[in-house]
């Protein structure tokens, strides 16, 4: 298994999919993690708060890094993070985005342990069911089928 630094545009698709409407309740969870508070399911997610969420996952990634390889990936990869607040992919290539890099990820000892990880494996569900209800949006269709 290999592990490498994912773009920042990939990080920043995910964070910034938690932006829409319908993807609240999975960023609210996110958030709660990341500021170690009570979950509000009730406010807003602002730009500053995608930019944090892209910003732990960044992290993330470089620690699966350094538990791949063992040297210290922040000080190699102690680039800036460039955040772009845009949301521009479709649900197909979102999911195709966090699968990714919750593959990178899988490289940490103890991922299932880690909240952000399994919190982001958490919204990866709901964007496969997202996928399937628009492909079939209604049970009965599935079962024709």
């Amino acid at each position: 298994m290999s592990c490498f630094m994912l773009s920042d545009r990939t990080i920043a698709t995910i964070a910034n999919s938690l932006d829409l409407p319908e993807h609240k309740f999975s960023a609210q969870k996110i958030l709660g993690i990341i500021y170690s508070k009570e979950i509000d399911y009730n406010s807003s997610v602002s730009r500053k708060d995608c930019e944090n969420i892209a910003l732990h996952m960044h992290l993330l990634n470089l620690d699966a890094i350094e538990a791949r390889y063992g040297y210290k990936a922040r000080l190699e990869e102690s680039r800036n993070f460039d955040f772009d607040f845009l949301c521009d992919c479709n649900t197909i290539q979102l999911y195709v985005s966090l699968k990714s890099f919750l593959y990178q990820c899988s490289s940490i000892d103890d991922y299932r342990s880690n909240k952000l990880y399994m919190a982001l494996k958490e919204y990866l569900s709901f964007i496969a069911d997202e996928l399937i209800s628009s492909a079939y949006p209604t049970m009965s269709e599935l079962s024709r089928s």
